[in-house]
């Protein structure tokens, strides 16, 4: 019973007995992967479900032991999480809350894009949906596996999470994705790298997208869609 005192004491007053973590089939490989959830949690490195069966695949292997009889499926990683009192939480942060009228926001915007392509009479390729985002260099989940009843849970970064670069992307209503352009932070491109040909990048002092390269999207990329030059002899909507 001592050897469980930190589990009988953690948990729930209407449990009525207490038996300890239930062993698996391969022990041995329970208890390497579990060794690796206190080495990164202690760090602030996240633990999740795939990582987990990695490290079970990994140690399976180590022991000869075949794919056949341990696969170490997602159903395996649950079981074990509730057998090792694990659960998936989220990061303590605070998080951006969405306006409370966003469904309303949401519908209006689509009856005013729907009456648009009535009155306009549009083709669905004459209608895209684009945005520019910014993708940071650090992107640390905002889940990770925790000991159950922890009131703070912390993730570790490399110290790079506000460094970031522009991606525009734009896809069409009738389902086409258009290049991406992609604007690295500085005043002219690396000239050693060898890019994606099917991305467009470009270089800006501070990596945003300014109206000199809105207007060069619009001429490389969004002129140049398939069925651009189209024009629409019927009604959009009936």
């Amino acid at each position: 019973m001592w050897r469980h005192k930190t589990a009988i004491s953690g948990c729930e007053a209407s449990r009525r007995k207490f038996t300890g973590p239930k062993k698996g089939r391969f022990p041995q490989t329970d208890d390497a992967v579990f060794m690796i959830f206190p080495e990164r949690r202690k760090t602030g490195l996240f633990v999740s479900y795939d990582l987990l069966r990695e490290e079970a695949i990994k140690k399976a292997t180590s022991l000869n032991i075949p794919q056949s009889r341990f696969k170490a499926s997602k159903g395996w990683a649950i079981w074990f999480t509730h057998q090792m009192g694990l659960a998936l939480q989220c990061r303590t942060t605070i998080c951006q809350k969405l306006p409370k009228d966003f469904e309303q926001k949401l519908l209006n915007y689509q009856w005013y894009i729907t009456n648009l392509r009535k009155t306009g009479n549009f083709l669905m390729g004459q209608i895209a949906n684009a945005n520019e985002t910014a993708i940071y260099l650090d992107m640390p989940p905002n889940y990770t596996l925790e000991k159950k009843g922890v009131k703070e849970v912390l993730l570790k970064t490399t110290g790079c999470e506000k460094l970031h670069l522009t991606v525009m992307l734009a896809a069409t209503v009738d389902g086409r994705k258009l290049p991406p352009l992609l604007i690295l932070k500085g005043k002219t491109l690396p000239k050693l790298e060898v890019f994606p040909k099917d991305v467009i990048v470009r270089a800006q002092e501070k990596g945003w997208m300014m109206e000199e390269l809105m207007l060069e999207w619009l001429k490389i990329v969004w002129s140049h869609r398939p069925g651009a030059f189209l024009k629409s002899t019927v009604n959009a909507c009936p």
